[in-house]
């Protein structure tokens, strides 16, 4: 087995742009950005398979996103290996990733009785829609002044499921009028907990987000403000919040909001807010990936190094290949890939066709 003992190598100062050497005096130095690795974990199997899973940033923050193959350079003890020997595959971020969200929409009343239910109902949608396509687990949850949230609809991938689910709101009848929010958002993380707890070995990152809508405050006095924004504060997962009207709480919403607060000036801007919302969540998701590669080592202790072509930086690590031999190919790639797909809606993502493979 592998391996990866993290390590980094980053430039000095490493928020600035490196210039790299030029072959002509006449032509103008290119620049190379400095990139950061989170590095997660690495498995080395026989016959020689290995998979490497990480993040990727500029180390000014910004995710690195939409990398293919091509990109990414390995060597191992020094010597580079080619992407035709290597068999280099990019696998499907649900190989050893797990991302959920829970959706909690507030259904005391208001936006009911405003006749904006279906705009609400068009953002949800989308939301969803962006969300179920990169892999994510989604749950519904709506509240009201009751003390207890309402499951709409549990944790799934199914896109169509969760639309079905939204649609039904159409006949949701008020039970509760008053507003049990920070209640609502203790149970959200607390959602997201119980979920990641049935996980297995195999998933090696999970990120959890909470998306909160809501037209008003907390009327039910359940659970104080100060209890709900110490538990989003203490929480590993991200936290979203988009609140619409004039009886909102913007400050107390922001609060909530660890990772932004959004509040459209009108019901014709819900779409938009959770548009935005969720571009964010997609776009943290895409910063992860996952390698499987063939290594041509076959015995001993070695280096291997992961760049990113044009950028500054590396993952290292060390993999013993004594027992390595013939017979790691694409197929048996993606054979051990499956061992880690426990977050994958179904293995068909692994068909060889798609955005995933070339």
């Amino acid at each position: 087995m592998l391996l990866i003992t993290s390590c980094q190598e980053v430039p000095s100062t490493p928020q600035q742009a490196v210039p790299t050497e030029t072959t002509e005096e006449t032509e103008e130095p290119r620049l190379t950005t400095c990139v950061e690795f989170e590095v997660l974990d690495g498995v080395a199997t026989t016959p020689s398979n290995i998979m490497l899973f990480f993040g990727l940033q500029t180390c000014t923050g910004e995710p690195l996103l939409g990398l293919q193959k091509e990109d990414f350079l390995i060597s191992e003890s020094g010597k580079p290996i080619s992407l035709f020997e290597s068999n280099l595959t990019l696998l499907p971020r649900c190989t050893g990733f797990e991302f959920i969200s829970v959706l909690l929409l507030d259904m005391s009343g208001s936006i009911l009785h405003s006749g904006s239910l279906p705009l609400l109902q068009e953002a949800a949608k989308g939301f969803i829609s962006q969300l179920t396509s990169e892999f994510q687990q989604v749950s519904i949850l709506i509240f009201d002044g009751r003390e207890d949230v309402q499951v709409l609809q549990d944790f799934t991938t199914e896109k169509d499921v969760l639309m079905s689910a939204i649609d039904g709101l159409s006949s949701h009848e008020i039970v509760d009028k008053s507003t049990n929010l920070n209640g609502a958002v203790l149970q959200g993380l607390d959602a997201i907990d119980a979920q990641f707890l049935l996980s297995t070995d195999s998933v090696l990152h999970q990120q959890g987000t909470l998306v909160v809508f809501t037209d008003g405050t907390d009327q039910a006095g359940l659970v104080e403000d100060a209890t709900a924004a110490e538990a989003v504060n203490l929480s590993p997962h991200k936290v979203y919040s988009i609140g619409l009207g004039a009886e909102i709480d913007p400050a107390h919403l922001e609060t909530l909001g660890s990772q932004g607060a959004v509040f459209p000036n009108a019901t014709t801007e819900i779409a938009t807010a959770f548009n935005q919302v969720g571009e964010e969540i997609v776009l943290e998701s895409q910063r992860y990936y996952v390698i499987g590669y063939c290594s041509p080592k076959r015995s001993g202790d070695h280096v291997l190094r992961l760049e990113v072509e044009g950028y500054v930086g590396a993952m290292k690590g060390v993999f013993n290949a004594d027992e390595f031999g013939p017979g790691c190919d694409d197929a048996s790639i993606i054979e051990t890939a499956k061992l880690n797909a426990e977050a994958c809606a179904d293995t068909s993502v692994f068909s060889g066709t798609g955005q995933f493979f070339d």
